[in-house]
């Protein structure tokens, strides 16, 4: 069982009715997992120290998840130009090896990269209403 993570957009609403909820794409489990997990909280039970089934961290430019989110942006964004790198040299060199393993790789890897990156956005667009703020939650 994983945790999935999901950033929130709240709008604020008048006279202190509950806040309305947009929630953005899914994030995954895995690398945004190791990204966020040391910002986490962690509980006691039996004796280890371990991540709630759910929780939240606030989703802002400076906030520290933003940033983990992002340097994980950043770290695929390495990781696509280096395979793209590989791909092009192999296609120009085939007896070096075949191409369209790299060029799987930033198949796979691109729509990922892209979601996080309109999600950093998303962030950042709202960073100066006061109306609208943004959460990552995970559950």
């Amino acid at each position: 069982m994983g945790l999935y993570f999901h950033v929130q957009l709240l709008v604020k609403q008048p006279f202190g009715a509950d806040p309305t909820v947009i929630r953005m794409p899914c994030l995954g489990n895995s690398d945004i997992r190791r990204a966020i997990a040391p910002l986490m909280q962690k509980h006691e039970f039996m004796g280890k120290r371990c991540i709630p089934g759910q929780g939240e961290l606030p989703f802002h430019e400076d906030s520290p998840a933003y940033l983990a989110v992002e340097r994980l942006h950043e770290d695929y964004k390495r990781r696509i130009d280096d395979a793209r790198r590989e791909r092009d040299e192999l296609y120009e060199h085939p007896d070096r090896g075949d191409w369209s393993v790299a060029h799987h790789f930033i198949e796979n890897l691109d729509p990922f990269y892209e979601l996080i990156g309109n999600t950093l956005s998303a962030a950042q667009s709202i960073d100066d209403n006061d109306y609208i703020s943004a959460r990552i939650v995970w559950c």
